[in-house]
């Protein structure tokens, strides 16, 4: 049998997990959790996964240096189970957004050649198993406002991720309501 196994990164806002199996990485997760919630959490994904710290150490240094607000291509191969033909168009077109750019639904829809499809394109990312990979916290509003994040910390969370592309230094205060510019 195949083994699954997760890894968890040390985060400002709390932990990203990797959840990954025979096919390639399967999950990103954004938590807010402790270290052994995160963990149980990945265990809930992939009841049968084990924690192995060594897992993709490529991809989880260049995590590190990405949250640490230097620009990195975070790419390794994914595991596509369980995806619609459509929601794999949409996160193939989304994770092209170069970092720190911002586009819209509409703008998604027309460039995987769907103009009338934002409110599905919204769905599909909604639905992201890859957050940072596919980095759907660019995609935006049509006046520019931010909508729906699923991570933990929600719209936070995504204008934490774009003020750090932006190069706007800013903390990530994890108990409180805010995020504070420094």
């Amino acid at each position: 049998m195949a083994m699954w196994r997760f890894a968890l990164i040390e985060a400002p806002f709390g932990r990203v997990g990797l959840l990954a199996g025979p096919a390639g990485l399967a999950r990103v997760l954004l938590s807010s959790g402790t270290e052994s919630a995160t963990a149980a959490r990945m265990q809930r994904l992939r009841p049968e996964a084990v924690l192995d710290p060594s897992l993709l150490p490529e991809l989880q240094h260049r995590i590190r240096r990405y949250l640490g607000g230097q620009p990195e291509l975070l790419e390794t191969p994914l595991d596509r189970a369980g995806l619609t033909p459509f929601r794999w168009l949409v996160l193939k077109a989304c994770a092209r957004i170069p970092h720190g750019e911002l586009t819209t639904y509409g703008a998604l829809a027309r460039a995987i050649g769907r103009p009338d499809a934002a409110r599905a394109v919204g769905r599909a990312l909604a639905l992201n198993p890859f957050p940072l990979l596919v980095p759907c916290h660019r995609v935006v509003a049509r006046d520019g406002s931010l909508t729906g994040f699923s991570a933990d910390h929600g719209i936070r969370l995504k204008r934490w991720l774009i003020d750090l592309e932006a190069g706007r230094s800013a903390t990530f205060a994890r108990r409180e309501r805010a995020c504070t510019p420094r």
